[in-house]
């Protein structure tokens, strides 16, 4: 009885995953087009003021409309409720709060969510219709427990690693590409990240602009071993068969980030995300199991205050 209860919960999670990703997709695709019509009509210096925020490895999408680009130092603090995956793969989601925190360029120094990065190289153009951004960066990746859930079982844990890497943005316009990655010094997992991002600046209004977007995500082989893998030993205390991942990309996705601006510095924000698991990834006994699912939606609304310094 119990277990036909808890099937016919995870049936419910996933259709409302499904019915999620679909909304995000036209979502995402509505502001897409909405961008390139926008950006084929209007080519005014004032596009240069709007902002992206990037993303980095092993943190979640931040909402845009962040602090502008420039020298001035820029920070942004805020609180929002935020569901995700209960792990990479599932198809059950958790709620939890999530700290919003952005700094931008105090001394050269950046921080996104759990990310930080520093600007060893910043090129603008004429009238800032231009920008390039480059440096080395930190970040964490918290790793997965095996008491998260009932489908970890035998699996272990994965220890919190710490990606050593760089990052590259190049912004023109209302257009933003960022790529990112890193190599966990830590012993978490192991292995390498490398992020993609591809958005473009919508403003609707003077108050709200939101951020559509595409993405990409590369891991090595000891990354997807790790959460995607099962050993023999594994095997012998989980319910999963032997499975040895290669690298490769692991994920594709759409995001869908907001920003409106209420009075002063304060703003609610909001982000939703859906990824597709692809490649051995997609493949992982743990994703194609009774807990697992290659569609992966994430989300997050809150409230947060920025200023200068």
């Amino acid at each position: 009885m119990g277990r036909h209860a808890s099937s016919a919960r995870r049936a419910r999670l996933r259709t409302a995953g499904h019915r999620a990703a679909r909304a995000v997709v036209l979502m995402a695709g509505v502001a897409l087009l909405a961008g390139v019509a926008l950006l084929a009509g209007v080519a005014t210096p004032a596009a240069a003021d709007l902002d992206l925020q990037p993303t980095s490895v092993a943190s979640a999408p931040a909402a845009a409309g962040g602090p502008p680009h420039g020298d001035a130092t820029t920070i942004s603090l805020g609180i929002a409720a935020g569901f995700r995956p209960v792990f990479e793969g599932a198809d059950e989601n958790e709620v939890a709060p999530v700290p919003l925190v952005t700094v931008r360029n105090l001394y050269g120094f950046n921080v996104e969510g759990m990310a930080l990065s520093y600007d060893l190289v910043r090129w603008h153009g004429t009238h800032g219709r231009w920008e390039v951004r480059l440096g080395p960066s930190l970040s964490l990746d918290f790793g997965r427990d095996e008491d998260d859930s009932d489908f970890l079982d035998g699996l272990g844990d994965i220890d919190t690693g710490v990606l050593a890497g760089g990052f590259l943005q190049f912004r023109y316009g209302l257009v933003m590409l960022n790529v990112s990655g890193g190599q966990d010094v830590a012993d978490g997992h192991g292995g390498a990240l490398i992020a993609t991002r591809l958005g473009v600046m919508v403003p609707l209004s003077e108050d709200l602009r939101v951020s559509p977007g595409v993405s990409a995500t590369w891991a090595s082989t000891e990354y997807m071993q790790s959460y995607f893998g099962v050993t023999g030993r594994q095997a012998a205390r989980s319910i999963y068969t032997p499975f040895a991942p290669d690298a490769g990309f692991k994920d594709v996705g759409l995001t869908l980030n907001a920003r409106y601006a209420v009075f002063g510095g304060w703003s609610v924000t909001g982000m939703l995300s859906y990824e597709r698991l692809v490649g051995d990834a997609a493949d992982s006994p743990i994703v194609q199991g009774p807990g697992g699912s290659e569609d992966q939606v994430m989300g997050l609304i809150g409230v947060a205050y920025a200023f200068g310094l």
